[in-house]
C-alpha cells in the first residue's frame, strides 16, 4: 500500500473544488462518470493512484477522501472492474461525515500521481 493511505478505509478522488461543494451540501458530489453509471466510483487504498493516473490525467491537484465504509452500510457494494479487481461503489450519496482522512495527491515531474501530504 502506498504511504499515507489507511487500511480499512475506501477513497474518493476529487479535485479540491468538489470537496468545497461537499462541505456546502453535506455529501460528496457525483461526477459525470458516476451519473452515467448510477453509482459513486470509489477505490481501495491500493487502487487510488492507479485510478488517478488512468482517469484524472488532466487534473494537477486531487484530493483522496478517506471514507469509513461502515458509515455507508448497504449502499456500499464491491464489484468487479478493471482486470477483475473488486472496486467499492456507493449507491447513494456519501455524507461528508463519512470522510475521516484526506490526502493531497499531485502529479510528480514524470506526470504520475503521488501522495504529497495530508490534506487538512
Amino acid at each position: 500500500m502506498e504511504p499515507g493511505f489507511r487500511d480499512g478505509l475506501i477513497y474518493r478522488l476529487m479535485p479540491p473544488v468538489e470537496w468545497d461543494m461537499a462541505v456546502a451540501s453535506g455529501h460528496l458530489p457525483y461526477n459525470a462518470h458516476d451519473e452515467r453509471d448510477g453509482f459513486m466510483h470509489l477505490s481501495a487504498p491500493h487502487q487510488v493512484l492507479e485510478t488517478a493516473n488512468k482517469h484524472y490525467t488532466v487534473h494537477m491537484e486531487l484530493m483522496a477522501a478517506g471514507i469509513d465504509p461502515d458509515v455507508l452500510g448497504d449502499m456500499l457494494k464491491w464489484e468487479a472492474s478493471r482486470g477483475g479487481d473488486l472496486f467499492p461503489h456507493a449507491y447513494g450519496f456519501v455524507p461528508t461525515e463519512a470522510v475521516v482522512h484526506r490526502l493531497a495527491v499531485r502529479q510528480n515531474k514524470e506526470g504520475r500521481f503521488v501522495v504529497v501530504e495530508a490534506a487538512g
